[in-house]
């Protein structure tokens, strides 16, 4: 297992900031290797757009399409809902990262 903070830059609003933080979730867990992903997240908009089949046509369809598109190289990659409450280990290391200005990889 591992963790990494990776900077956004701007971002206009906190549902592309998510979207953006789930790509940059999928794309390290595949430089790790692993073949078996399940990415959890609390923003529930984010999470309906990458189990549709559908093009989105939104202001992050874009990031959505590049994360479904990266389904190709796991066995199996889902994603799931879950409340913010149950993810405080995410929030900790977003609040951690917040004020670091360059990437940072954690053990």
């Amino acid at each position: 297992m591992g963790a990494c903070f990776y900077l956004l830059g701007r971002t206009g609003d906190p549902t592309t900031a998510e979207a953006k933080v789930c790509l940059q979730a999928v794309i390290f867990r595949e430089e790790m290797g692993f073949q078996d992903l399940v990415v959890e997240g609390d923003t529930l908009t984010i999470i309906k757009k990458l189990k549709l089949v559908s093009v989105d046509r939104s202001v992050i369809g874009n990031i959505i399409s590049e994360i479904q598109r990266k389904r190709l190289r796991f066995v199996t990659l889902s994603y799931e809902y879950t409340l913010r409450k149950t993810n405080e280990a995410a929030h900790a290391l977003a609040t951690r990262g917040y004020n670091l200005d360059n990437p940072s990889l954690l053990d």
